[in-house]
């Protein structure tokens, strides 16, 4: 029986590894007011958030959703919030998704903290408490893509901290 022996390798700097490119996400559709915020039975606190003087409060999710809601609502250059503001389905890695962003914000000016994280004059904004934030990054891109194709606004991660300008 003969035994092989290689006696060429190639030098570790000229192996390339090769990785694979996340899919994108495809739209599929989107529709406006289709999630309503269901009745709450546990621990989230559903329920309304007052905003400017003489206009509806907003139904908000949670209590981390309405502090962000007052956070911003403080913020002169807010000039309009809206909650659950549309619905889109796309789909991503083989499955059929859905994805309601928390509120849909216009400012008048956008303030320089906002500017950061990436906000515009119209931008969407998914709450999630401070040092929470569960997204991973490839989630995260995915969603930033599907929705800055369905609406062509952009979608930022804020909690009550972020939203009152502090620092994370």
């Amino acid at each position: 029986m003969k035994s092989l022996t290689f006696t060429h390798r190639p030098p570790a700097s000229s192996v390339v590894a090769m990785t694979r490119a996340e899919p994108r996400p495809k739209l599929i559709a989107v529709q406006s007011g289709f999630r309503r915020i269901p009745l709450s039975y546990g621990r989230h606190h559903g329920g309304y958030a007052v905003t400017w003087p003489g206009a509806p409060s907003v139904h908000v999710e949670s209590a981390e959703e309405a502090r962000v809601v007052h956070a911003l609502v403080a913020r002169p250059e807010c000039q309009e919030i809206v909650t659950q503001p549309l619905t889109v389905w796309y789909e991503w890695r083989g499955r059929v998704r859905r994805y309601t962003p928390d509120l849909a914000v216009t400012f008048s000016s956008v303030p320089g903290d906002l500017q950061a994280m990436g906000a515009e004059s119209r931008c969407l904004v998914e709450v999630k408490p401070f040092g929470r934030e569960r997204l991973t990054q490839a989630v995260w891109e995915a969603l930033r893509d599907v929705i800055r194709k369905a609406t062509g606004r952009p979608l930022i991660l804020l909690s009550s901290h972020t939203a009152q300008g502090e620092v994370p």
